[in-house]
Order: structure tokens, then sequence, then C-alpha cells
């Protein structure tokens, strides 16, 4: 298969130039961009996530820009944040260390509310992050009970930590904690809320996003597509 310009302002295919055969398939054909994601046109799926990486992609900029409906600015800012939230568990690495400390708490990201005649309970997310280094987790808190937050703790906090937490009357401060609470509330507040059955992907967006910082996202988040989803 040889890359071949395309005719006519299509994009490029790939071309057998075996002798006798005349095969041509997608150059999207086996990647990321196929299947479902094949629907939007290369250039404005590539512009979209442009936009997704310094979080300027508005329903309103996107229809004016590229054309995009707002289904489909609310597919794809979907699918790029199940594709960070992927990316950023397999590069998941403990926090904290000999020397460190790492500041734990929980905190309601959703109150008990009423809907159809079903009452939703409430949504509890339990992370930390370290004071010295930034480094951070956060993930969804299912039962808050003592027995799971302290397998959260095991899991993701490097043994040997000096860990903090205000669930136990210490006299510690955990200030570093709460200011990353109100960070990811705050990004969730100006994308006009968030739906429960999208935590993780949010979660998950805005740790990669942290971690990220200082670095170029959207070299990044071409590696991760490239590192996740080889093209087959």
């Amino acid at each position: 298969m040889k890359l071949t310009p395309g005719r006519s302002g299509r994009y490029p295919t790939w071309r057998c130039r075996a002798d006798g055969c005349c095969e041509e398939c997608s150059i999207r054909k086996g990647t990321w961009f196929d299947g479902p994601r094949k629907k939007t046109p290369l250039m404005t799926a590539v512009l979209f996530m442009y936009d997704w990486c310094p979080q300027v992609s508005s329903i309103k900029k996107c229809a004016r820009e590229l054309g995009m409906t707002k289904k489909a600015v609310v597919t794809w800012n979907h699918w790029l944040r199940q594709l960070e939230t992927e990316a950023a568990s397999a590069d998941a690495v403990q926090i904290g260390g000999e020397g460190l400390t790492v500041e734990v708490d929980e905190t309601l990201y959703s109150r008990r509310t009423y809907n159809v005649g079903r009452l939703l309970p409430q949504q509890w997310v339990f992370g930390g992050i370290c004071r010295e280094t930034g480094d951070l987790f956060a993930v969804p808190d299912p039962d808050r009970s003592r027995e799971t937050l302290l397998a959260l703790i095991l899991k993701h906090v490097r043994p040997g930590s000096t860990v903090m937490t205000d669930q136990w009357v210490t006299g510690a401060h955990t200030q570093t904690i709460e200011s990353l609470w109100a960070q990811l509330k705050r990004s969730s507040k100006l994308r006009c809320g968030m739906r429960r059955s999208l935590l993780k992907w949010h979660l998950g967006e805005q740790v990669w996003r942290r971690r990220r910082r200082g670095q170029e996202t959207f070299e990044r988040l071409l590696n991760d597509i490239a590192t996740l989803y080889p093209p087959s």
C-alpha cells in the first residue's frame, strides 16, 4: 500500500501498487478515526480536537466555525473524555513517597435529587494530592465506607507517605486538596453542569489535564490516540 494524494479536494488514500491490483482504502480505516467517528470530516475532527485541548470547543463556536451540530459537539466531547480517562488510567502511578505529604479527602459532587419519580443518590468523589509534587488522583467514591477509603489510599498512595485528612482529628490543614475540589467543580459549572452518568469521564479528563500542565496538550492527545489505538 502506498499513500496517494486525493483528487478534487479529497483526502489521501492508501492504494495498492501491485500489478493488476486496484485496491484502495481510506486513510482512516483501522484507526481511532474510523467507525462512528468517520461520519465527521477528518479536518473538522482535527480542528475540534485542537480547540478541545485549550477548552475553547463550545457548542456555539463549533457550530459557527466548524459547522458542527450540538449533538456532534456533545458526542465528540464525550469521546475525547473517554479517551483521556483511558490515558490517565494507563499512566496512573501512586503519588507521594518517603518524605512527601499527601492530602486526601472526599467531596460531594451531586446532591440527592428526584428525577421522574426516582430518588437519585448523592455522588461522592475521593481523591488526593501531593503537596510537594502536585501529583493527584480523583475517583468516584461508591459507598464512603472506611474500608473503601482505606483501600483507595493503599491503591493510589505510595508507602512511606505522610497522609493528612480532615476525616480524623489531626489538627492539620488540608487546603491543597480543598483547592483541588474547588477547581474541579468550577470546571464542571463552566460546562453548564454534568450528567451523573458522566462523572467518571469528567474526573478522568480533569486528572489528565492537570497531569499535562506545561505540556503541548494537542500533541499529547495525538500521542495518546496513537498509543491506545494503534492502526490495525
